[in-house]
């Protein structure tokens, strides 16, 4: 755009321009409307994407098969057009400051009179994307079921450790009677939970990542992946991480005091007794 705006007479086209027809930044073209009037330019440069530009169009031929169309782009000075072809139907886009609505621009145009034969609410149209059922059916399924599984997670890992310790009720009454404090009993425990629990969790956190980056990416081919035009990127949203990671710690919180009231409430008299019998 830096390099347009101080030639007058140049144009921005689009990169088959240079990959299908040859063409080189300095080049003369000659481009012509639907009424035959030609307009010439210097090309500038080369764009690889443009706001409602498709480099190409798929579609499907009544046989099946595929058919693929380059589309072109070409991109000058309005008034460099308005010169030679006169006036023309143009776009104009707007950027509201924050806290402006759509609504406020429609009531601008209604209250001068625009003429204008097409009005698009950017916005609008995002909160219908967000809306979509599909898009609201996919994030519902994904949300399901990581609570799901965070709760047979959890499931899982307390039935494990109650039944672990108390299978080993009597061991933990002999540690004592042969002179270990309650404190070393909890240190010993919490050392099993960080060489496995804590293990575990980091090891899933990195298995996640690399699975995101390999599988989310799927995930286009549900949203008309052949009309796509920017490449798809994977974008994580920091404090999505850290909500995941909070609640993951509160569950491993609520499990292990859960396993500290299963310990104190241990019967190591009894036990010795069953040692002993």
């Amino acid at each position: 755009l830096n390099a347009l705006a101080v030639e007058p007479k140049g144009v921005l086209v689009s990169r088959n321009f240079e990959t299908l027809l040859e063409y080189k930044i300095g080049d003369t073209i000659t481009f012509y409307n639907s009424k035959d009037k030609y307009v010439t330019g210097k090309i500038v440069d080369f764009v690889d994407y443009w706001p409602g530009y498709e480099p190409v169009t798929t579609s499907l031929n009544a046989d099946g098969s595929v058919n693929t169309k380059d589309n072109f782009l070409l991109i000058t000075h309005y008034q460099l057009l308005k010169q030679k072809w006169g006036a023309t139907p143009y776009e104009v886009w707007i950027t509201l400051k924050d806290g402006a609505e759509g609504s406020q621009i429609a009531e601008w145009i209604e209250k001068y009179d625009v003429h204008i034969s097409k009005y698009e609410d950017k916005g609008k149209a995002m909160e219908d994307v967000i809306e979509d059922p599909l898009l609201q059916g996919t994030n519902g399924i994904l949300t399901m079921s990581f609570i799901v599984t965070l709760i047979l997670c959890a499931a899982g890992y307390l039935i494990y450790w109650i039944m672990s310790i108390r299978s080993r009720e009597m061991i933990f009454g002999v540690l004592r009677a042969s002179g270990m404090h309650t404190s070393e009993v909890f240190h010993m425990l919490f050392n099993e939970q960080l060489f496995s629990g804590v293990t575990s969790i980091l090891a899933g956190i990195g298995i996640g990542k690399i699975a995101s980056k390999m599988f989310v990416p799927m995930l286009q081919s549900a949203y008309a992946a052949v009309d796509q035009v920017l490449p798809m990127k994977l974008i994580t949203n920091q404090m999505d991480l850290v909500r995941l990671y909070i609640v993951v710690a509160g569950v491993m919180i609520v499990c292990l005091l859960v396993l500290i009231v299963l310990v104190l409430k241990l019967n190591v008299t009894k036990a010795l007794k069953l040692g002993e019998d």
